[in-house]
């Protein structure tokens, strides 16, 4: 019949990973100075590879102790106080850095991350943008756990839209990186639910301007106590305050603002 073993054996025609057209190459040095690449193909595909010695390369990491991308810019712009944003996949990483922020990713992709990776995020004010879809969900969160107590702060911001998958679809759409920084800003920290204590240093701690609702007694995205005995109007102080900022008459004090 002209036929060949591999004919017998579904996709056996179709190129390995490493013959097909490369798309994109991500440039990576190891824990111990090596370096290796993360090849992107077209049709879409990822495989990983390091130089043989021979002016060629190997389809392997054999040896490698990988490290996240571009971790050797980390610290200084950790050291610097600069936000780090941590998302899936070079691509995204590289179209975050071409805008002006510190963005990195782990390789391999989902489901690869290492506990070992959290060291180089030490002190970090880490941002951790996921995809929009299961995986990218679940990856996310095992970054968070792993570098709780590590990192300095963490704060998970999920993208959604229609037709979105990740940051680089959002900006696609005609997001910008100013709207980006700015839900950022507003993004709750990222607390481990099984713990119900979490132990800081104070030296930690990056001073932050306060925006205030009304100064000096109510300050913006924090918890406030309002506290007295039983019957001084603490139900009736509660209402009005609501009713001025819903309806933007403003605090007693205070200008009158949106509502």
């Amino acid at each position: 019949l002209g036929l060949e073993p591999r004919d017998l054996f579904l996709d056996s025609h179709e190129a390995k990973l490493e013959h097909r057209e490369i798309e994109t190459i991500y440039h990576y040095t190891d824990a111990n100075g090596k370096p290796f690449e993360v090849v992107r193909t077209r049709p879409k595909g990822f495989y990983q590879r390091q130089p043989d010695g021979m002016e060629g390369y190997v389809i392997n990491l054999n040896g490698i102790v990988p490290t996240l991308y571009h971790q050797d810019r980390l610290r200084p712009a950790i050291d610097s106080g600069k936000p780090v944003y941590f998302v899936e996949g070079e691509k995204d990483a590289d179209r975050l850095r071409s805008l002006g922020l510190v963005a990195t990713t782990n390789p391999m992709g989902a489901g690869k991350w290492r506990n070992n990776y959290s060291e180089a995020l030490r002190g970090a004010d880490l941002i951790i943008i996921p995809d929009n879809d299961n995986p990218g969900h679940d990856h996310a969160s095992r970054i968070a756990k792993s570098c709780y107590g590590i990192a300095g702060r963490i704060r998970l911001l999920e993208l959604l839209g229609d037709n979105m998958n990740d940051v680089s679809d959002w900006l696609d759409i005609g997001h910008t990186i100013e709207e980006l920084e700015r839900l950022a800003s507003e993004s709750s920290e990222w607390i481990l639910e099984e713990e119900t204590v979490r132990l800081r240093c104070i030296a930690s701690i990056q001073a932050e301007t306060v925006p205030w609702l009304w100064y000096p007694y109510i300050p913006q995205r924090k918890l406030t106590l309002l506290e007295g005995d039983p019957g001084v109007g603490k139900s009736w102080v509660s209402l009005a305050i609501a009713t001025a900022v819903s309806l933007g008459k403003g605090l007693l004090g205070t200008e009158v603002a949106e509502p």
